[in-house]
């Protein structure tokens, strides 16, 4: 039996190592998506899909990528720049941008787990 290669690992770990070794201060999340587990074993083999540094966001009781935090305030303020159906798109940025400046982000390496 080779133990050296499981299908759902991460075949080449140079980039994780060289992540982890160019930025030792910096913390490791793992994000797993929804079908990462199915229901049956406390834990499940599951593949990594990517490994990258990413600034997060706390929100809403947990941690969240820079560009979904960004997504997701243009997403819950658009209705309030919207007047007869028109988006003031040029005063929804500035206030999105607002928002962004005021936001502690955390830099992290991230593993994702699908």
């Amino acid at each position: 039996m080779n133990n050296t290669k499981i299908a759902t690992s991460l075949d080449d770990t140079h980039g994780l190592r060289k992540l982890i070794l160019d930025n030792p201060d910096l913390p490791l999340v793992i994000f797993a998506g929804e079908e990462s587990w199915n229901g049956e074993y406390s834990y499940n083999l599951a593949l990594i899909e990517k490994v990258a540094i990413k600034e997060l966001a706390w929100y809403e009781d947990l941690y969240i990528t820079k560009d979904d935090f960004r997504d997701k305030m243009y997403d819950e303020h658009a209705d309030d720049f919207t007047i007869s159906g028109v988006l003031m798109k040029e005063e929804l940025d500035g206030y999105v941008d607002s928002i962004m400046r005021r936001t502690e982000f955390l830099k992290a390496i991230v593993v994702y787990v699908g």
